[in-house]
């Protein structure tokens, strides 16, 4: 796979090669991709749960309530 750069990115990723932060600018990119992939898989993950959230319905709690169960589980599990 090439992939074609405009210089001033080409400097760019150099300059990272240049303080030691990867070896090659393969190295880079493949940082990357795995940045965007676990980050693809972090928004899917949160939709889910956004979803999960509203098919799950209103709550006949309060809001206080709620907070108070969250609350309790913090110190649960805290200690």
């Amino acid at each position: 796979m090439n992939i074609s750069l405009p210089e001033q990115l080409k400097k760019k990723i150099q300059s990272r090669i240049t303080k030691g932060d990867f070896s090659t600018p393969s190295d880079y990119v493949r940082h990357l991709v795995r940045e965007d992939l676990s980050k693809q898989e972090e928004q899917l993950e949160l939709a889910r749960l956004i979803q999960e959230g509203i098919d799950s319905g209103m709550s006949d709690k309060t809001t206080e309530q709620l907070f108070s169960e969250i609350r309790n589980r913090i110190k649960r599990k805290s200690t």
